[in-house]
């Protein structure tokens, strides 16, 4: 049997094991449209074209559309309306409060195939509104020339490796630790790793605005601790007017020249980080974030990209197959190969990343939480950025218990309009 063919096989078996049935019975042949965009759309193109064999009577027609989101928003009428979009899972708060999308179910079996907090992230409300198809974070990758091959527990184990290096190299490192992009999420391990939070939880579970947590006690004893020994001392430039800049992976910047020890970026800079590896020979190590404060995790954000239905699946007769196409993807089959067409980090926990760099930042982001999801955390990045630049500002830094109530006063202000 082909490659094709086994890939198909094994996806159809996976199927029924997570509880997927073939399409209700339909009285003439459906239509499904999908809005992707990128290299999504020739992985949606490759499951389309698997449903399709096993649901002769669906065709599944994937087309490239940019800015979906703000396309749905705008949509009101049925005509040359999507049926099912592929995108970020922080959309859902404002898609799901504007009902452009609808809510599905998940059976138990699909539930165990993803860690909790990645099918978490495409629920609102106590509801799901979409199926996980891949996920990313930045990982903690270390020169294992300067580093090693351990991953550091702490961040002070880090720079003490790193003063060594210097002490018997007699090189000073320009820059300790890279992180390309002055911005709160890239920097947001340091909040994380210091006791931040961005909103509580409710009772149920679900992310309460009302809870602001960029002031909360155990954060604001932290910074107050430590934000002053890294003004001082330059360890995170970027805040400090200095860096990469926003968004930057300068292939000429420090890491990539040996200069810094450690690079902070994600997957979707994985062909520059492989160029590095494989083509200038520098040895990586991909690592979870050390801890800064004793029992205290650094965990970066995740982003969740997955599949919504739209609510003009029903007026188009076609949302019971376009619920069961989205149980047809989450097997562990059907994401690798997803993945691999896609160039992605499939959600699926068993599934498989397809190069050895995607796996290095799955397996960094082990401890990732998804970013919030609630339209709400549009007012927080603003924020989150100015608590840093304000608290590492290379000249007259604000007190760092200041900063940070300030803007956590900023955000509640925000949330009650």
């Amino acid at each position: 049997m082909r490659l094709q063919g086994k890939l198909l096989a094994a996806g159809l078996v996976s199927a029924l094991a997570i509880g997927t049935a073939a399409v209700p019975p339909a009285s003439a042949a459906s239509s499904i449209l999908v809005w992707a965009d990128g290299a999504k759309v020739t992985g949606l193109k490759k499951l389309a074209a698997d449903f399709k064999k096993a649901n002769p009577s669906v065709t599944i027609n994937v087309v490239n559309k940019t800015d979906s989101k703000a396309a749905l928003e705008k949509l009101t009428e049925p005509t040359g309306s999507p049926d099912i979009v592929i995108g970020a899972h922080d959309w859902i708060g404002n898609l799901s409060a504007n009902s452009q999308i609808i809510k599905i179910s998940v059976s138990p079996a699909v539930k165990a195939s993803f860690a909790s907090d990645t099918l978490k992230a495409f629920s609102y409300n106590g509801n799901q509104y979409g199926m996980p198809m891949s996920v990313e974070n930045i990982a903690w990758i270390q020169n294992a020339k300067i580093m090693g091959n351990t991953c550091p527990a702490t961040l002070a184990a880090a720079l003490k490796t790193i003063a060594a290096y210097e002490a018997k190299s007699g090189v000073t490192l320009t820059e300790k630790i890279s992180v390309p992009g002055a911005d709160p999420y890239h920097f947001y391990p340091v909040f994380s790793g210091l006791g931040g939070y961005v909103f509580g939880r409710s009772a149920n579970g679900a992310l309460d605005p009302n809870k602001v947590g960029l002031d909360n006690a155990k954060f604001l004893t932290n910074v107050a601790k430590y934000a002053p020994i890294w003004q001082k001392n330059g360890l995170f430039t970027n805040y400090a007017g200095k860096g990469a800049g926003a968004g930057g992976f300068d292939l000429k910047g420090n890491f990539q020249t040996g200069k810094s020890a450690v690079l902070w970026t994600g997957p979707w800079n994985a062909a520059k980080v492989f160029s590095l590896r494989d083509v200038k020979g520098m040895k990586l190590v991909f690592c979870p974030f050390p801890s800064i404060v004793p029992g205290i995790k650094s965990v970066p954000f995740s982003g969740v990209q997955g599949l919504m239905i739209t609510k003009f699946a029903n007026a188009h007769g076609v949302e019971a197959q376009a619920k069961s196409f989205l149980n047809f993807v989450a097997g562990a089959a059907q994401q690798t190969k997803y993945a691999a067409a896609a160039m992605a980090i499939p959600a699926n926990k068993s599934a498989k990343a397809p190069t050895a760099t995607l796996n290095g930042f799955k397996n960094a982001g082990i401890y990732a939480v998804p970013m919030p999801n609630i339209p709400q955390m549009n007012s927080v990045w603003d924020q989150l950025s100015s608590g840093w630049s304000k608290s590492l500002a290379k000249q007259n830094p604000s007190d760092p218990k200041t900063a940070w109530s300030d803007a956590a006063d900023n955000v509640r202000d925000a949330v009650k309009g």
